[in-house]
């Protein structure tokens, strides 16, 4: 477990190469085909960009263990999007997300939560997991960017107005996010 933790730590700091090498000692620390091999094999197999390997691997070991995190969680990310577009499909990502969140309530579970049900105009629920964050961790302005997102896309541009100018006295660099999420609305019209 060590190892796949250290990896996860180099994954964070964007070092591939030792990424690969840690994941690769994890899946070694474990018998052929079991659920943390297979789990281990597959971050390999993402940092290769070997994306649908990783997806065959990770049903294998999703059938081992359905209902623990870190399988749903590596397939909720995959399928929201996070290793292609081609790999996107919005219900699956969910069903694996919400099963993560089950199972790990931190913050960033419970953003790719939040942004899943985003993404498949959920909206209400979405904003329960957004108001949520912002209230946690209200040091990260997304999430008070994707609530006035929220708000926005519900006809409630006050509201929507409100949550970006709380996030522009503290920011002002989202402007250009916020400019860009309104051009979109527009061009929708």
């Amino acid at each position: 477990m060590i190892y796949r933790n250290t990896a996860q730590v180099y994954m964070d700091m964007e070092l591939q190469d030792s990424a690969i090498h840690y994941s690769t000692l994890a899946a070694n620390c474990f018998e052929k085909d079991s659920y943390e091999h297979l789990v281990s094999m597959a971050d390999v197999q993402l940092l290769n960009d070997e994306v649908q390997v990783a997806i065959t691997t990770l049903e294998r070991a999703y059938k081992l263990k359905p209902k623990d995190m870190p399988v749903n969680n590596s397939l909720g990310l995959i399928y929201l999007g996070q290793y292609g577009y081609d790999f996107l499909d919005l219900e699956k990502a969910l069903l694996h997300n919400k099963q993560a969140f089950a199972m790990n309530r931190d913050g960033n579970t419970e953003y790719l939560l939040a942004r899943n049900y985003y993404e498949l105009e959920r909206f209400p629920e979405a904003e329960k997991h957004f108001k949520n964050l912002s209230k946690e961790y209200p040091e990260n302005l997304d999430h008070t960017v994707f609530l006035g997102m929220i708000k926005y896309k519900l006809g409630s541009n006050t509201e929507a107005e409100e949550h970006w100018n709380n996030v522009l006295a503290i920011n002002p660099d989202y402007q250009v996010v916020i400019d860009s999420f309104k051009e979109e609305m527009e061009a929708e019209l």
